[in-house]
C-alpha cells in the first residue's frame, strides 16, 4: 500500500468529528460560521478573517484569504497525495494512525504551517474543515477532491489545474 493510500485510510469521520478536534473557542466559531456556508467556504472565510469582528475588512483581505486557502489546499494535496515531498511528515502520520483526529489535525497543521507561512493554530480550523470535506467524499477520491477544490479556487476545470504552486 502506498503512503497516499495509507493516509487516505485516516480520512474517515463526520464534520462534527473534525470540528471537535479543534480547541473549544475555534469549534464554537466554526459551528456558527457553518450556519451560513459549506465547510470549504467556511475554511476560506476563516483564513480571510483578520482582526476583531464587526469591523469592515480591508479590500484585499478576502482575495488574500482565497489565495491563502488555495495554497493550503495545494500543500495538503502534496502531503496526502504526492509521492515526493513531506516524506517524514507522512511517515509520522502513518505511524500514528490510531492517535485520533485531534492529533491528525494538529500534525497536518504543523506540517503545512511553514509552507503556507502561518501558525499551525491559525490554519487548524481550515485543515479540519478540509479533512471533513475529504472524509465525505470517500477514501478513493480524496486526491481527486483536492484537485477539484484547487481548480475551483483557480476558476479552472480540474484537467487544467496547475499541479503545484509555491506558497
Amino acid at each position: 500500500m502506498t503512503d497516499a493510500l495509507e493516509i487516505q485510510e485516516l480520512l474517515v469521520g463526520e464534520l462534527d468529528d473534525w470540528i471537535e478536534a479543534l480547541p473549544t473557542y475555534q469549534a464554537q466559531l466554526i459551528r456558527s460560521m457553518l450556519n451560513d456556508g459549506d465547510p470549504a467556504e467556511v475554511a476560506m472565510l476563516w483564513l480571510s478573517t483578520s482582526g476583531p469582528s464587526n469591523t469592515a475588512p480591508f479590500g484585499a483581505v478576502k482575495s488574500v484569504g482565497s489565495r491563502f486557502y488555495e495554497n493550503l489546499l495545494i500543500q495538503m494535496k502534496k502531503l496526502i497525495c504526492d509521492d515526493e515531498g513531506y516524506e517524514d511528515e507522512r511517515g509520522q502520520l502513518i505511524k500514528s494512525m490510531n492517535a485520533g483526529k485531534l492529533f491528525l489535525v494538529g500534525a497536518i497543521s504543523a506540517a503545512l504551517a511553514p509552507h503556507v507561512g502561518a501558525a499551525a493554530a491559525v490554519i487548524a480550523p481550515a485543515v479540519a474543515l478540509t479533512l471533513a470535506v475529504l472524509s465525505a467524499t470517500g477514501k478513493a477520491t480524496a486526491c481527486e477532491t483536492l484537485t477539484q477544490m484547487i481548480a475551483d479556487r483557480q476558476g479552472l476545470p480540474p484537467d487544467q489545474a496547475p499541479p503545484q504552486l509555491d506558497a
